[in-house]
C-alpha cells in the first residue's frame, strides 16, 4: 500500500500519524489519512538530526502530484544557502530591499514601477505589516486573491503576484529569515493569462487613443507606430532619439541571458513630427514621452489610463498595452514583411515570431497548390 495511488490511499487506515514515502535521505512526503480526506506533509531532517515539517494541503486541493512538487519546493527551500547573518523586519521591509536592489543594479524605472505597485498593495494591506519571517503560505493565497476585484483581473493579478515573489526571494537571498515555501509553493490563477491575444483593429486602436489623455494618447501613438514593448518606449530618453537618423534606441532586458539589447528603430514621418514635439526643450536625460506629471510612464499608470480609455471607448475590459504591439506585429506580417524583419524591428527571435504568429505569415505556396488540379 502507498501514498501515491487512490487505490493505495483508500486501503490505509485512519490516523494521526502519516504514512511517509521516502523521497531521498531525510526527506519525506506524508499522508495523513482523515475519514474521506486526508492531508499532505512533508518532512526534512537536517544534519544536527532535528526534524522539521510543513503543512502542504488537503487531499481535495491537490493530488500526489502536487503534493510531491510542492513538498520539492519546501526542502529546497530549506537547503537553499542563507546569509551569515539573518536580517528581520516586515514584508514591507522586506520589498523596500527589492527595491533597492533594482535601484544599485541601475533598473529605475524596474524600480519606479515596483516601488509604486508595492506601495498600494502591500504597504497599505495587512500582509505588509507581518514580520517576514512568520508569513505563512495561507497569507500569500489570501493576499494574491484579494488582489482580484471588479476593477482588477485574475490575469493582472498573476503579473503582481510575479513581481510579489521575485521580491520575496531578493529580500531572502540579501539576507531577510524567512521561509521561501510561504510564496514559492502559491501558485498563480491558471488559464488567465490571455489578456495580449486580444486582437485590437485599427478601429479599435484609433478608438482608444481618441479616448485618452494627451499624453497617453501620445504614448499609444508611438506604440502602434513601433510595435515596442511599453516598457522600452518608458524607458527611452530624448539622447535615445536621433531625428538626423530618424530612429529611437529602443532597450529590452528580454532573454535567456537577460542582458540589455539596444536596436535601433527607423521611425516613419508621423512618428518622427510626433517624438520631436516630445523632445521639445528638454534635456537629453529626460524621458522622451512622460505622464501628465512629467515624469517617465509607469506600468501602473499605463493600466489604470488604458482601463478608463476602454471603459469610454466601450472596448473589452481586459484591453493592456501589449495587446498593440501583438496587433503591430500580426499587421506587418500580414502585409508580406519577412518575419526576420520584424523580429529585427520588435527585438525578439525569429523562433518566436514562427511559434506566435505563423498564422499572420503570408503562405507563398499556398496560392501554387491551389492552382494544381487534383481532382
Amino acid at each position: 500500500m502507498g501514498i501515491d495511488t487512490k487505490t493505495g490511499r483508500d486501503k490505509l487506515p485512519v490516523r494521526r500519524e502519516p504514512h511517509w514515502l521516502k523521497l531521498t535521505s531525510g526527506r519525506y512526503l506524508g499522508f495523513r489519512k482523515t475519514e474521506g480526506s486526508g492531508y499532505w506533509i512533508a518532512r526534512y531532517r537536517d544534519r544536527t538530526g532535528k526534524q522539521k515539517y510543513s503543512s502542504l494541503g488537503e487531499l481535495g486541493q491537490m493530488d500526489f502530484d502536487a503534493a510531491a512538487k510542492a513538498a520539492a519546493t519546501w526542502l529546497a527551500a530549506l537547503e537553499a544557502p542563507r546569509a551569515a547573518t539573518a536580517k528581520t523586519g516586515t514584508v514591507t521591509a522586506a520589498c523596500a530591499a527589492y527595491v533597492a536592489t533594482l535601484e544599485t543594479l541601475g533598473r529605475p524605472a524596474a524600480a519606479g514601477e515596483a516601488k509604486a505597485r508595492f506601495a498600494q498593495l502591500v504597504d497599505e494591506d495587512r500582509i505588509g505589516r507581518i514580520k517576514f519571517e512568520r508569513l505563512t503560505r495561507d497569507d500569500v493565497i489570501a493576499w494574491r486573491d484579494a488582489l482580484v476585484t471588479a476593477e482588477r483581473t485574475k490575469a493582472t493579478a498573476n503579473r503582481i503576484l510575479r513581481t510579489f515573489k521575485a521580491a520575496l526571494t531578493k529580500a531572502a537571498k540579501v539576507g531577510y529569515s524567512a521561509d521561501p515555501f510561504a510564496w514559492q509553493s502559491v501558485e498563480a490563477f491558471a488559464g488567465v493569462d490571455r489578456s495580449r491575444e486580444l486582437f485590437l483593429t485599427k478601429k479599435q486602436r484609433n478608438a482608444l487613443v481618441a479616448k485618452s489623455p494627451p499624453e497617453l494618447a501620445a504614448f499609444l501613438t508611438a506604440l502602434i507606430y513601433t510595435g515596442a514593448r511599453p516598457g522600452e518606449l518608458a524607458r527611452a530618453t530624448i539622447a535615445d532619439f536621433d531625428p538626423k537618423q530618424c530612429t529611437v534606441t529602443l532597450r529590452s532586458g528580454k532573454g535567456r541571458d537577460a542582458k540589455i539589447k539596444a536596436r535601433h528603430f527607423p521611425l516613419t514621418p508621423a512618428v518622427l513630427r510626433l517624438f520631436k514635439t516630445a523632445a521639445k526643450s528638454k534635456l537629453p536625460a529626460a524621458p522622451l514621452l512622460t505622464d501628465p506629471h512629467g515624469a517617465p510612464w509607469h506600468r501602473v499608470a499605463i493600466s489604470r489610463g488604458i482601463r478608463a480609455a476602454a471603459k469610454t471607448a466601450k472596448l473589452p475590459a481586459n484591453v493592456v498595452a501589449y495587446n498593440i504591439r501583438h496587433a503591430v506585429i500580426s499587421e506587418w506580417l500580414s502585409a508580406g514583411i519577412d518575419a526576420f524583419t520584424v523580429a529585427q524591428l520588435c527585438g525578439t527571435s525569429v523562433a518566436m515570431i514562427e511559434r506566435f504568429y505563423s498564422k499572420f505569415i503570408p503562405a507563398p505556396a499556398l496560392a501554387k497548390i491551389a492552382a494544381v488540379r487534383l481532382v
